[in-house]
């Protein structure tokens, strides 16, 4: 059998020369967590409980055969909760401020059908001060809340969000009566939950961070910071899909990185999956972190006696296994896409019965609101492609097929944003977008650098047998590989400047290439305290006074954070 490894004197080497990626780690912030063999658990689990007043969070790494124990002191948790909170409460104020001073800007994008009932006090209330939550995309989400898939454009969008919003308003609305119409409370309802699921996904994400990088608490709390600061901000807070997709694909991580080659975790990560991609079309790609897993078990082995994983040679075993893990796979996927399946089941119905005509927009009997109608009639809403018109209606007959999209997303999927949103391969690529693609720039570029420096960089770098490299828990290799594909995907595919929410909220990737970036470049704080000697913008203004890319860095940051909220609230193309 030809052997894949070369241990001994290569092995110490890559030890010495390269210890951050054998993950021996130094700093105060990992090594009391790193634990390298069972009979030293229960006096490091001593200690700590002795220093610190807390438990362990205990996972098993089952690559390595090993225990780690995970722990994070209470003060840490209790101030980036701080951190979490303070930084929803400062972009609710702000956003609140520019909506009054500035004057939002001239756009014929959907802007919703005006409420029966707009002229109470409260409704007064909510307009003024949240209004700006609600503008692009957020519109079509609470139209679809209100009214249901009325016409075609709307079925771009998902529809676990816009339920979740039709029933939070309506909750909200019987504790408050009349005194609200359903728009406002939905609205009120929708920015309630997005801002407490924010929170509670950096707490998600502060565990996440621990499981990939081995327990580096310094690395897991500038992880946490970048969430609370990151150039996406604005869309966890408006009206926008993103915070309950984002704690679906965490959730779902977290069962997955925490015994990755377990059948178990491997169908509850799938079944949650399957929640985050009733939410975005995009939370399709997440069944490639199950399947990388998959096809590690595929293609490697564990070779006697120590267990070290080997590439398997080509044989019948071989192929056994890849029938079999291709058959769990196809299970995974199934039960991913089944919620997505019914609900296009549900449009079809709808959309493409021949049971009824297709409804005139002078049929005020058709319309259970006559809101729907009066819109209609509006000239600006005649291109509206209405269920029933099955001529205008191409993907009703469409069928499933192995070269179709349809295959794996809902056959009107494709349609609609190539007819509406300009989605296709360059159809993009026009002069008057040029400032769209210089907006997302940064933010491509920083997911290009992460993908390069944990797939080619490190093969360069990490002297261990590619094996271990693919093996190791703590390997971003999926992650790099997943946001390469929705990076080149909006480059060549989509439109461009959705590319900063899609990349920051479809992974912990690009949270924990920038804070290893930063870790990286403060290898003098050593220490907790040094990362929380003050409650605004703690340790990012110490670093950011110590280089011009430093500075660069938090520009970066901050510059997306404020502009872009400034943006979006007025109607300015940061969608």
């Amino acid at each position: 059998m030809t052997r894949y490894r070369q241990r001994g004197n290569r092995q110490s080497e890559t030890q010495q020369i390269h210890g951050h990626h054998a993950h021996q780690h130094q700093s105060a912030f990992g090594d009391k967590n790193d634990v390298k063999s069972s009979h030293n658990h229960q006096p490091l689990q001593q200690q700590f409980q002795e220093e610190f007043g807390v438990e362990f969070f205990a996972t098993t790494n089952e690559n390595a055969n090993a225990s780690r124990y995970i722990c994070m002191a209470p003060k840490i948790v209790n101030f980036l909760l701080f951190q979490l909170i303070a930084s929803r409460i400062f972009l609710l104020v702000f956003q609140c401020c520019i909506n009054w001073i500035m004057v939002d800007a001239p756009t014929d994008a959907f802007k919703g059908i005006p409420s029966k009932n707009d002229s109470t006090l409260l409704d007064r209330l909510v307009k003024g001060t949240l209004s700006g939550m609600s503008c692009w995309d957020a519109r079509h989400f609470l139209h679809i809340a209100e009214f249901g898939y009325q016409w075609e454009s709307n079925l771009a969008f998902f529809p676990l969000f816009p339920a979740l919003l039709r029933i939070l308003g309506q909750l909200l609305q019987q504790l408050v009566g009349s005194a609200m119409s359903l728009f406002s409370a939905m609205l009120v309802a929708g920015i309630a939950l997005n801002n407490v699921l924010f929170v509670l996904n950096g707490l998600l994400l502060l565990q996440l961070a621990l499981l990939l990088n081995g327990g580096n608490q310094k690395e897991a709390i500038v992880t946490v910071y970048m969430h609370c600061w990151c150039p996406a901000s604005i869309f966890y807070s408006a009206l926008y899909s993103e915070s309950v997709y984002v704690m679906f694909t965490q959730l779902g991580l977290i069962f997955l990185c925490s015994a990755p080659a377990s059948r178990l975790n491997q169908l509850i990560a799938s079944l949650i999956f399957a929640f985050a991609f009733l939410t975005r079309s995009n939370g399709l790609a997440n069944i490639g972190f199950v399947g990388f897993q998959l096809l590690l078990d595929t293609i490697l082995f564990p070779s006697p006696p120590d267990g070290q994983p080997e590439f398997r040679e080509c044989s019948w075993n071989l192929a056994r296994r890849l029938c079999r893990n291709a058959i769990f796979f196809l299970l995974c996927l199934s039960l991913m896409a089944l919620p997505v399946r019914v609900f296009e089941f549900a449009v079809r119905d709808k959309f493409c019965a021949m049971s009824f005509p297709a409804p005139s927009v002078n049929d005020a009997w058709h319309w259970a609101d006559d809101r729907i109608g009066h819109h209609l009639r509006n000239a600006t809403a005649m291109g509206l492609v209405l269920p029933g018109e099955l001529a205008k209606l191409p993907w009703c007959n469409e069928s499933i097929s192995p070269f179709s999209t349809s295959l794996l997303l809902p056959a009107f999927y494709a349609h609609v944003q190539q007819k509406y949103w300009e989605v296709g391969l360059f159809a993009y690529w026009q002069l008057r977008k040029l400032p769209l693609f210089l907006i997302a720039g940064p933010t491509l570029c920083v997911a290009l650098y992460g993908v390069f420096r944990h797939t080619i960089g490190l093969l360069a770098t990490d002297l261990r047998p590619v094996p271990d490299i693919l093996c190791d828990r703590r390997s971003l290799v999926p992650f790099a590989l997943h946001t390469l594909f929705l990076a080149l995907s909006g480059l060549f595919f989509y439109n461009v400047e959705v590319s900063i929410r899609l990349l920051f909220s479809t992974s912990p990737f690009l949270y924990i290439v920038l804070a290893k970036i930063i870790c990286a470049q403060t290898p003098h704080i050593q220490e907790p305290e040094e990362l929380m000697h003050s409650p605004l913008l703690p340790f990012l203004t110490v670093y950011a006074s110590e280089g011009l890319l430093n500075m660069v860095l938090l520009v970066y940051l901050l510059g997306f954070f404020i502009f872009g909220t400034m943006a979006h609230v007025n109607w300015l193309p940061f969608v």
